[in-house]
């Protein structure tokens, strides 16, 4: 199928590219064009608000090349001109970073107006123009990037311009920055996420519960990556702080219960022979090890990567009490019977497991 007028490949492909990496995605803008014309050839739009379409056969994402001027609060407020006369140069200008604000032409060939190749080069985040500005979520951007690219630095304006807008992160929603966040977790050097937050003096007010130099320590010194860093979250702060920084972030269930599980009964876990029958059996309670048992051996599983916790003894452990048969008619007395029941065979195992 051919595509509407002058295509040219922008973004992350490009940049990925040239760092020699495999695009996991790609992005054209449609210079010249218009709505009507992308319709008419197939194309599907996404959205109200932008003027973005899905490829008829690929599914990837054409954008008609525009311009936009922030008009209201959000990542939506802006007054959008997507006209067949903006220049891609035009739309290259209101991308966040330089390294971000190149394109490639059918030929290959790269589009640079804003000294992106340099940048990339000295692997350096410069911001493109002032309409930095405008989307604050560009801050958190900036330290995903870090994370994502862990020989970048954000260049000494840029960080100027991004520790100014600190009063504006409260505009985003915490839906915005989760993604944010999550995607850096999954990244080669999540730890970098928090270095550059804290450095940039951008905490308050969705990171201020939390200690960031702290836990991009405790990242790097054991390599940590995805779920086990919500682990280590909880590992190093109190409950009162996790409750709050993961409802805060309108956080989903899991990773807000490993990390919850941890704060409160991590420590617990990791030296169960040191606790009394009771307390170990509360603590296996509240951790959701019979409620949950794939959420739990993950918890388990994750403070392993960071603690010395004896984990297939903890397994082994659970398996007998999965095994436990009680000789109480179920109703009333028989969650008792049980119970009981338990910590009987966990005394038994951690007299066992100290010879």
């Amino acid at each position: 199928m051919k595509v509407p007028n002058k295509t040219y490949l922008v973004g992350g492909a490009v940049r990925d590219r040239l760092l020699g990496n495999t695009p996991t995605e790609r992005d054209w803008v449609v210079v010249g064009s218009d709505e009507a014309t992308l319709l008419a050839s197939g194309y599907r739009k996404v959205g109200d608000k932008f003027p973005v379409f899905l490829h008829p056969i690929t599914r990837e994402e054409f954008a008609l090349a525009r311009t936009e001027r922030k008009n209201a609060v959000g990542h939506t407020g802006f007054e959008v001109d997507c006209s067949p006369d903006v220049t891609l140069d035009q739309d290259l200008s209101r991308r966040d970073f330089t390294i971000n604000a190149m394109a490639m032409d059918e030929s290959r060939s790269l589009i640079d107006p804003f000294g992106g190749r340099d940048d990339l080069d000295d692997r350096v985040l410069r911001h493109v123009s002032s309409a930095f500005v405008d989307d604050p979520l560009r801050c958190f951007r900036a330290a995903r990037f870090c994370a994502q690219l862990p020989e970048f630095r954000v260049h000494d304006s840029t960080k100027a311009l991004i520790s100014s807008m600190a009063d504006s992160l409260a505009e985003l929603s915490a839906e915005r920055v989760w993604q944010e966040f999550d995607k850096s977790l999954q990244c080669l050097r999540p730890a970098q996420f928090f270095r550059t937050i804290a450095e940039c003096r951008i905490t308050q007010p969705w990171f201020n519960e939390i200690d960031c130099h702290n836990t991009a320590e405790q990242i790097a010194k054991h390599a940590l990556q995805g779920n086990p860093i919500h682990a280590m979250i909880g590992w190093i702060h109190d409950p009162t702080a996790i409750q709050s920084f993961y409802q805060h972030l309108k956080a989903p269930r899991v990773p807000r219960n490993l990390a919850s599980i941890s704060s409160q009964y991590g420590r617990v876990l990791v030296q169960p022979g040191a606790q009394t029958a009771e307390n170990l059996f509360t603590a296996l309670e509240k951790s959701l090890a019979w409620q949950h048992r794939q959420l739990f051996s993950q918890m388990v599983a994750d403070l392993s990567a960071f603690a010395d916790i004896p984990k297939n003894q903890i397994q082994t452990l659970l398996n007998q009490l999965d095994e436990l048969k009680v000789s109480v008619k179920e109703g009333i007395g028989y969650g008792s019977a049980l119970k009981q029941k338990r910590i009987e065979v966990i005394e038994d195992w951690q007299k066992n497991t100290a010879k």
